[in-house]
């Protein structure tokens, strides 16, 4: 019989502290464009109308922005 384990990973296998600063320089530097893959942002009052329109299929990707 085959062995088999599970093993938890957070954050695939990322080195948290090498690749997060790696990431958020390349992110300010405009090498990262994460903000193209943002396709609504919405505040926590339109929460329900976010996830309407997540079920229609208007919106992928939302951001819910606390301002």
């Amino acid at each position: 019989m085959q062995e088999r384990r599970i093993r938890r990973v957070s954050y695939g296998n990322a080195r948290r502290r090498r690749d997060f600063p790696l990431l958020a320089r390349a992110y300010l530097d405009g090498l990262l464009l994460l903000d193209e893959l943002i396709s609504r942002r919405i505040t926590l009052d339109e929460i329900n109308d976010g996830f309407a329109a997540r079920k229609r299929g208007d919106s992928i990707r939302g951001v819910v922005t606390f301002v």
